[in-house]
C-alpha cells in the first residue's frame, strides 16, 4: 500500500493503534498476566492517548489530506501486524508489542521527515517521541 497522501499516513498510523490495542486488551484478559497487569493497563492508556492525538491531526488538518502529496512512503516497509494467534506466554505478548512500537516510532519519524506540513510534521515528531518513552517503559517490563 503507497502512502501518497497525508489521509493515507495518518488512516496507516490509527489502523497500527487499533490493532495494537486489541492485542494488549487479548493479553490483559489472560490470568497469566496478573503480575504485569498495572504496567500493561498503563500502556493501553498510552496508547490510546496516542490514537486520540493521531486522530486530533487529521481532524484538524483534513484541508491538507488532498493537496499534500507524498513520495516513497510504503506501508510494505514498516510491517507491524501483531500475532494473530493467541500468544503462548505474557513474554511473547510484550516482545510482540516492543517490536510493534518500534515499528510505529520508525514510521512516525519517517512520516514526519516526509511530510512539508510544518506543523504536522512537528506533532508527528512529537508522537514519536511519546513512543520512544514508552518503548523504554515496555523494555524495563520484558526485562
Amino acid at each position: 500500500m503507497n502512502l501518497s497522501t497525508f489521509s493515507a499516513i495518518l488512516t496507516f498510523a490509527i489502523d497500527t493503534e487499533d490493532r495494537s490495542l486489541a492485542f494488549l486488551e487479548k493479553l490483559l484478559a489472560r490470568k497469566d498476566c496478573l503480575v504485569v497487569r498495572p504496567a500493561l493497563e498503563e500502556i493501553v492508556q498510552v496508547k490510546t492517548k496516542h490514537r486520540r492525538t493521531l486522530e486530533t491531526i487529521r481532524r484538524e488538518n483534513i484541508t491538507e489530506m488532498i493537496l499534500e502529496p507524498v513520495r516513497n512512503l510504503k506501508a510494505e516497509d514498516f510491517p507491524s501486524e501483531m500475532p494473530k494467534k493467541e500468544v503462548k506466554n505474557p513474554a511473547d505478548g510484550i516482545r510482540a508489542v516492543l517490536a510493534a512500537e518500534k515499528t510505529a516510532s520508525r514510521f512516525l519519524l519517517t512520516a514526519s521527515e516526509k511530510l512539508k506540513l510544518a506543523e504536522v510534521a512537528k506533532a508527528l515528531k512529537k508522537l514519536q517521541t511519546a513512543k520512544e518513552e514508552l518503548i523504554g517503559k515496555i523494555k524495563k517490563l520484558h526485562a
